[in-house]
């Protein structure tokens, strides 16, 4: 539109339709830039806005009411420019491009073909109007042809990109959840700071397991130690079977490690039907002797509710608890297989403070009473009567007192982020667990009951088995973690934009690493051959248009006949790879030029040096007599009695006498730039750049004196288009050049996490190696593994305590 408002000149005057219609039209465009800006629009509807877009301009160019549009021969560059604009930068599928090329070719070809049904009445007229309409369909073709190539490679290379993100991205989360279940396997053995730990040791100083004592070594002051002792053990395990006596000791020992984590105790093994556990280690804290006879107390209680149920066993079971407070120190002791463990006087002096204690009691030393500062009602020990170390330390005891029973415990809100504490989720009838698990995760079960409001008696805890979590889950936490997985994709993306604004010029679009683009560079043969062939296929294109639109022109012919010979060389020489049964040198040196970076540049230099040239032979070998009037196809066809005015050297009575259509073909070069997708942005828009010039030139210099009277200026007109289309090209050089670095830097960062995390998965495992037997890792990592069987699947076999007694 601008086009034609700045070079229309003459003394006819444009009618106020036209001039309405004009400005209806740039409105309408105006309106449909600022649309695309909006933010819903752009989000979430530009599909849209594109086909409105597209619909605007197929409107203006099949209108004809517009300024300058009257003349049919000035919609052919209009029309090659609505078929371009989708497959160069609408958001459109590939099928919903190719359908727009298409309806905007049928439309334009449609309405001059009716025009020229309806106008023309001379024969030659006639001829040369479909001569004309011919070259239209193969220009129509040719633009056709390279904007499926672009949008079919992008697209190709974008679902390339996407189906290998998927694939590395279903194999990052496989094995970010493996990882997490090994993690969560390890923390069920060894706290997590102490984890933490030996994981960044082994990071830092990689296969020095040796020195894993030395950064596990850990001194704290003021802990309170727990042990605990299941009276009737012994009778119990001759009256059940090997399966119901481990599972009676999980369903109690699971219970156990839940009010450990409720009273911020710190289980650290269990030897038989034995219990160790410790609080303040994690994290001080000063009621840590609290802690710890509250959790007693909880035990005692829990151990009589398994006595109730289990009335037909007539067995006896109780709790003897011993708690001592003072100073330990922990670590992770051994060399093939590890295991964390405590060791102090302190520590001896509470398993003996346990061995002299009583059924159904806790039994404190003088220590402990000192730190409970009277929270509990206590009665006197025996002191060291009953055992020889304890008389050795002189160590005074207590008794809480029958009378007492277990206090709520304030919940404090650490993480494991925070400070390495570890906390269990509350048991639902899907978990039976007491692996502990985030506190992230533990937000999500909002439905839990608190201590007091129900007794023990009510709740039947079933042993909470590690990864349950993992296979049972309501609809609920599935749709939590779509939107979870789904936000992740979208931080990834942002993060991604951010990595690209960060290692990328906002202006050359090159990466500040060198290493990072030397490995981008490496991808530009990939489509080299196929670049190469579109170009070829393009001039053909060009070829074939001159010569219909030129044919009375004889060394026009001969001349594209030997231009398409160098040009066919180069396309051969690239192909010869191809073949590998020619000549070994042929075969060779196309490799060579195929993989060759600087070849490949100069290759696609000279090849579209060549075809620019060749596309202006027609200037030289069939000039324009000087002040010939340009034939003009409107008045022809509306005014009959009208002839072409020729002064002394006149043309043939057939000759179309257009030559606009040598313009055109030379927006097929330029076109054909854009099939050189991995050619660098830079020299794809020097290579455009002096395309343009060169034509622009041409065009000054061979069609400055001629013009028609009270028409368009055919150079201004000329010169215009060129730039219009070079803006075209520049933008969607640089598009694709954005393009296919984010998708490179796509799939590096998808494939480096991926190395992450299976380098992470590696030392998890060579962790749990050292921990677990091998065979019990892989149960509880298998992915047929369920808690429910568990047991059945794998159950150990225990002999009967009397059987070993007397075998001993």
């Amino acid at each position: 539109m601008i086009i034609y408002i700045v070079t229309y000149k003459g003394t006819s005057t444009v009618s106020t339709q036209h001039i309405a219609w004009t400005g209806t039209f740039a409105s309408l465009n105006v309106c449909a830039c600022a649309l695309s800006w909006w933010r819903p629009v752009a989000s979430h509807r530009l599909h849209w806005a594109a086909g409105g877009t597209w619909l605007l301009l197929i409107l203006q160019g099949l209108n004809k009411q517009g300024v300058g549009f009257q003349e049919p021969q000035n919609q052919v560059w209009y029309m090659l420019f609505i078929v371009f604009v989708p497959y160069a930068m609408f958001p459109l599928s590939l099928r919903w491009c190719i359908f727009l090329g298409t309806l905007s070719c049928l439309a334009h070809l449609v309405a001059t073909i009716v025009y020229q049904c309806v106008n023309c009445s001379c024969s030659h007229r006639y001829a040369c109007a479909w001569r004309l309409l011919g070259g239209n369909v193969l220009l129509h073709a040719a633009v056709n042809f390279a904007g499926f190539y672009a949008k079919s490679f992008v697209d190709c290379e974008q679902r390339k990109v996407f189906l290998e993100t998927q694939k590395s991205k279903g194999a990052y989360q496989k094995t970010r959840i493996e990882s997490g279940r090994q993690w969560s396997l390890i923390q069920s053995v060894i706290p997590d700071f102490l984890a933490k730990r030996i994981s960044t040791h082994l990071c830092e100083s990689s296969d020095d397991f040796q020195r894993v004592i030395d950064v596990t070594s850990h001194q704290v002051h003021d802990v309170s130690i727990l042990f605990a002792d299941i009276k009737g053990f012994t009778s119990l395990s001759s009256k059940c079977s090997a399966q119901e006596l481990v599972e009676m000791l999980n369903s109690l020992f699971a219970l156990f490690d839940k009010l450990a984590s409720e009273n911020h105790c710190l289980r650290i093994k269990l030897l038989g039907d034995c219990y160790f556990c410790v609080s303040g280690l994690l994290q001080p804290r000063a009621d840590h002797a609290r802690c710890c006879v509250n959790m007693g107390l909880n035990m005692i209680r829990a151990i009589r509710d398994v006595r109730r149920r289990m009335k037909d066993l007539t067995v006896d079971l109780d709790m003897r608890i011993g708690v001592h407070s003072g100073q330990v120190t922990c670590a992770v002791l051994g060399q093939l297989k590890w295991q964390l463990d405590l060791w102090s006087p302190d520590v001896t002096l509470a398993n003996h403070i346990e061995s002299t204690g009583l059924p159904g009691r806790v039994h404190i030393s003088s220590s402990t009473f000192k730190y409970l500062n009277g929270a509990f009602k206590v009665d006197p020990g025996e002191d060291g009567t009953r055992d020889p170390v304890l008389e050795e330390h002189n160590l005074v005891t207590y008794f809480i007192k029958d009378t007492e029973v277990p206090q709520q415990m304030r919940r404090t809100p650490a993480t494991k982020a925070e400070n390495g504490s570890e906390e269990c989720i509350k048991l639902t009838q899907y978990n039976t667990a007491a692996v502990p698990t985030s506190s992230k995760l533990t937000k999500s079960k909002s439905r839990r009951l608190r201590p007091q409001d129900r007794t023990l008696e009510e709740t039947h805890w079933k042993p909470e088995m590690p990864f349950e979590n993992y296979y049972h889950g309501d609809s609920k936490d599935v749709h939590d973690a779509q939107q979870k997985t789904e936000l992740e994709d979208e931080d990834n993306i942002h993060r991604l934009i951010e990595v690209f604004a960060k290692n990328m010029n906002s202006w050359s679009l090159q990466f500040n690493g060198t290493d990072l683009e030397s490995s981008f560079r490496e991808l530009d043969g990939d489509t080299f051959k196929s670049n190469v062939m579109c170009c070829m296929v393009q001039w053909l294109f060009v070829v074939a248009v001159q010569s219909l639109a030129h044919y009375d022109c004889g060394n026009l012919m001969i001349v594209l006949v030997v231009m398409s010979i160098p040009l066919s060389l180069c396309f051969a020489l690239v192909m010869f790879q191809e073949f590998p049964s020619l000549q070994r040198h042929l075969v060779n040196f196309s490799t060579r030029v195929t993989n060759t970076r600087i070849l490949r540049v100069m290759h696609i230099c000279f090849f579209s040096f060549v075809m620019t040239l060749s596309s202006t032979m027609k200037l030289y070998i069939c000039p324009l007599v000087p002040h010939q009037t340009i034939y003009n196809f409107t008045s022809k066809v509306s005014n009959s009695t009208a002839s072409m005015s020729n002064s002394g050297n006149g043309t043939a009575p057939g000759n179309c006498g257009h030559p606009d259509y040598v313009v055109l073909t030379w927006v097929l070069c330029l076109i054909a730039l854009t099939s050189v997708f991995k050619l660098y942005f830079l020299i794809k828009t020097l290579l455009t750049t002096v395309s343009v010039v060169i034509y622009c030139i041409l065009l000054v210099h061979y069609y400055m004196y001629y013009q028609t009277k009270n028409m368009l200026l055919l150079p201004a007109k000329m010169v215009l288009l060129m730039f219009g289309f070079l803006v075209v090209v520049v933008t969607h050089a640089r598009l694709v050049e954005v393009i296919s670095r984010l998708d490179f830097l796509w799939r590096r960062q998808v494939k480096t996490d991926l190395k992450h995390m299976e380098s992470t998965q590696d030392m998890n495992r060579r962790l749990l190696a050292h921990i677990l037997p091998d065979h019990v890792v892989n149960h509880f990592l298998s992915r047929d593994w369920r808690p429910d069987v568990s047991f059945i699947v794998n159950r150990l076999l225990f002999y009967h305590y009397p059987t070993i007694t007397k075998t001993i």
